[in-house]
């Protein structure tokens, strides 16, 4: 029978393993069959690693260092799932019981490897971490935890990109395998990591748990008064009318400084004279030339562009910011930033209608590079004029790289006007006594807000809590439905908020929208931006609390709303601006593809007005947003870098599009590789990469140009003729033929050449640089170094303009050259050392010889 077989089996297979083990090892009877000594094994050495873990004082999930040892041992046991591939023919029993011991150690495995991930990462060994985490999720690649953990370290490791890539993976495999979008915790991160808005790091962290204790006060709705920095201001208002004044207002987050800044203008303004208001946004950073649209868009609502002392030519370069002042064309026409600058302080400067002209910023910590770059020219504009700019700076937030190096600037010189937090002598007119004033400042830092609700607060205890996060929670759940969404909507708008936005964002009908403003205002939840028809929250915090508490399903509708709105606003496709906002919202829509198109239109029209940062930061945007045609995107970022003199930077730009681009736009990136090759001087890497850009480049003219000044450099004049002769002949329009007889001028030292090419560069920046440094070197050799001083005088403006710091330098030693040989020596030394500190800036980590000799171009 079947009980007979299987028992023989038995006593054979016993027998066998007492001969291989000893006889004494097993023991078997008619019931039961058993081990009689300790065997090794590695579940047995994993159970033992794990338990001893929990031997150190303290909870099961947390680690320590002594911990870490233990938890690698038993990651290294684990390798692969419990009697893989084993099974007893029809005995299910055993088939459960060995499923139900591997679905436990699973998870076991589990938790050793997010123990150990999360241990390394606390000792700053991110390679590690993230070695656990990777295999946590080759353990269970449906587990979000584990991937939200891989993106964490990620970022934490500083490689933004990977943790991006983490996302993907993330979502692409619970779209394949469950037919689901991630959890809103997982996508919340990834917005996050986005925004650089990342928890801290894993560490050794105390809780800090602060009780209010309200005291006695009358309530005031006024906060104390800051009675020694107004008459500062006051005093700077009184001498800006002989001569220009900049003004800092520095210190913490809700230290007072818009509240300083409003009561002074205020003020300001019932006196006559005329005031304009902005604010930085820390959302709106890569927006270009926010602050500075801002403070037009005010003058243009108060009618103050109208009046005659503006120049014609002023109010055009302002249209280019603020199309309803002038219209005009966002085409490169050679105008450039240092003419957009002066256009702009111009027509600022002439406003004032003969009293003192206030420009206050707010939250001048989140200027954009642009705008940031702006005051700076301003500070340096004002004279005699009569202009006090007046600039709020958050000491305890950092400002973007490029904004910061600006704001630099126009912080030499100036007045500040540093706000502290109040001390005990400042409220104890407030309370009963000096214990408690000291009690007061004690439990809210001193920070005004805070100390203005505590002590109105009264005896109840219903007053707000000292902490900021908790007490604004309370102040938003204490709003109706209604009220609640326009709240809602207003923080996704953040930086763009008005009544008509908050409408289309909300979804609520007109007069609905109205009511809830008008409630909101009268609770101080929002404020009235002064000067216009914006909306913003009364503290900046505020708005995040909301956003926070939006659920990530809530947060994607209304920023497709939000950028529907915009989207339709006139001019939305027409201004950098706008382009990225729309952009910025169709990306926290989870609309990847569509954000990636307003991010590339974003940077062309960045590109446009010189905003190089902006520019730089909406391509590389649109590309994380994987662009559908991410080759001329490259492309284009390419370009911007090598304006800025990023050789290596732009180099890896250029060889993206060759590797994704089609046909020309691969051809065209083997050109550009080249000529940054011929600029650094690697010459026959240059040649190699001009050879590849022949096939299918779609201008030969610009290609041959180009090449023809290699082989000048190298010394070959007859293949460079040859080449220079081949690029007029195939010249497509003015432009290139402008570029090519440039060229031909230059490898043929014929003057007249050098002549039409100048005729031919018309009104375009970059072409006419070229050709005025070319035909200087001519006509110094005729002796004319007066008109070559000119001549060069003017490429320098057009570098200065387009932002192309490698040639300015080249321009600058140029002039030195010729101001030495015209015998002034004092202003050849300083153009020679403002050479040497661009050169020195263009390439500062390496030394590559022909950045330091390039001549023509």
């Amino acid at each position: 029978s079947d009980d007979a077989r299987a028992r023989s089996t038995l006593r054979r297979t016993l027998s066998a393993l007492r001969s291989s083990l000893g006889s004494d090892v097993v023991a078997a009877d008619r019931n039961v069959v058993a081990l009689t000594t300790e065997v090794a094994s590695d579940v047995g050495a994993f159970h033992a690693a794990l338990a001893a873990t929990g031997s150190h004082g303290h909870g099961d999930g947390d680690v320590c260092p002594a911990c870490l040892p233990l938890l690698e041992e038993a990651a290294l046991l684990y390798r692969g799932d419990f009697l893989a591939g084993f099974s007893l023919r029809d005995a299910p029993g055993f088939d459960d019981w060995s499923r139900t011991v591997a679905e436990g150690l699973r998870l076991d495995v589990s938790g050793v490897l997010e123990r150990l991930a999360a241990g390394r990462a606390a000792a700053g060994d991110y390679r590690g971490a993230i070695e656990a985490a990777g295999r946590w999720i080759d353990l269970d690649p449906l587990h979000e935890p584990a991937h939200r953990t891989l993106m964490l370290l990620a970022a934490w490791a500083g490689d933004r990109p990977a943790a991006v890539a983490a996302y993907r993976r993330c979502v692409t495999v619970l779209n394949s395998e469950l037919g689901v979008a991630p959890l809103e915790e997982t996508t919340e991160l990834y917005e996050a990591i986005l925004d650089d808005d990342l928890p801290p790091p894993p560490g050794i962290r105390r809780r800090i748990e602060v009780r209010p204790r309200p005291v006695a006060a009358a309530a005031t709705d006024t906060l104390i008064d800051r009675n020694a920095e107004l008459q500062t201001l006051e005093r700077e208002l009184m001498w800006a009318s002989t001569g220009g004044r900049v003004v800092l207002v520095t210190g913490d987050a809700w230290i007072g400084k818009t509240r300083l800044i409003e009561d002074f203008t205020r003020s300001a303004a019932e006196r006559g004279h005329r005031v304009l208001l902005a604010r930085g946004y820390r959302a709106e950073r890569a927006l270009a030339y926010g602050v500075v649209v801002q403070v037009l868009r005010r003058a243009h609502a108060a009618g103050w562009l109208g009046g005659g002392g503006i120049p014609g030519w002023a109010l055009a370069e302002t249209g280019r910011l603020l199309p309803e002042v002038e219209p005009a064309s966002l085409a490169d026409d050679g105008f450039g930033e240092t003419r957009l600058f002066d256009g702009v302080a111009t027509t600022l400067l002439a406003m004032a209608g003969g009293k003192t002209l206030v420009i206050a910023v707010d939250d001048g910590q989140w200027l954009d590079p642009a705008s940031a770059s702006f005051l700076s020219y301003l500070t340096h504009r004002l004279g005699d004029a009569g202009v006090l700019l007046l600039v709020a700076f958050r000491t305890d937030a950092a400002s973007s790289p490029e904004s910061a190096a600006a704001i630099e600037s126009f912080q030499e010189g100036a007045v500040e006007v540093a706000l502290e937090p109040f001390v005990t002598g400042d409220v104890v007119d407030l309370v009963p006594d000096e214990p408690t004033a000291a009690r007061v400042i004690g439990e809210t830092g001193g920070i005004p807000i805070l100390v203005a609700e505590y002590l109105a607060g009264g005896e109840t205890g219903s007053g707000p809590s000292p902490g900021v996060g908790r007490y604004i929670e309370e102040r938003l759940r204490s709003l109706d439905g209604l009220t609640t969404q326009i709240v809602a909507a207003a923080a996704v708008l953040d930086g763009t908020c008005d009544v008509s936005l908050l409408r289309a964002t909300s979804g609520r009908g007109e007069e609905e929208v109205v009511d809830a403003v008008e409630q909101l205002l009268r609770r101080r939840i929002l404020r009235e931006v002064p000067g216009s028809a914006g909306l913003g929250f009364t503290l900046e915090a505020m708005g995040q609390v909301a956003y926070d508490g939006l659920t990530p399903v809530r947060r994607r509708l209304l920023h497709r709303r939000s950028a529907a709105a915009l989207a339709e606003h006139p001019g939305a496709d027409r201004d950098a601006r706008s382009a990225a906002a729309v952009a910025n919202h169709l990306r926290l829509a989870g609309q990847d593809a569509e954000a990636a198109r307003w991010y590339a239109m974003a940077g062309d029209l960045a590109a446009a007005v010189y905003a190089h940062a902006e520019a730089e930061s909406a391509y590389r945007s649109a590309l994380a947003m994987g662009h559908l045609a991410p080759g001329p995107i490259h492309h284009a970022l390419g370009d911007v870098l090598l304006l800025g003199s990023r050789f290596q930077d732009a180099l890896d730009a250029f060889q993206a599009a060759a590797a994704v681009g089609d046909r020309a736009t691969a051809a065209r990136a083997e050109h550009r590789i080249g000529e940054v090759h011929r600029r650094l001087g690697r010459f026959d890497q240059a040649e190699h990469h001009f050879m590849l850009a022949e096939d299918g480049h779609p201008d030969l003219s610009a290609l041959y140009s180009d090449w023809a000044l290699l082989e000048h450099r190298r010394g070959d004049l007859v293949r460079a003729q040859a080449l220079a002769r081949r690029a007029v002949e195939l010249a497509p329009d003015d432009r290139g033929e402008g570029r090519a007889r440039d060229i031909l001028g230059i490898v043929t030292d014929d003057l007249a050449e050098l002549e039409l090419a100048l005729e031919l560069s018309a009104d375009d920046a970059a072409l006419r640089m070229a050709a005025l440094n070319s035909l200087a070197h001519a006509v110094a050799r005729e002796g004319d170094l007066e008109r070559a001083l000119d001549l060069v005088g003017e490429g320098i403006e057009l570098a200065e303009r387009v932002g192309d710091r490698h040639r300015r330098a080249a321009l600058l030693n140029h002039r030195a050259d010729l101001l030495h040989r015209v015998g002034r020596a004092e202003e050849s030394q300083a153009a020679l050392t403002a050479a040497v500190r661009l050169f020195a800036d263009v390439q500062p980590d390496a030394w590559e010889p022909e950045v330091w000799l390039l001549s023509r171009w």
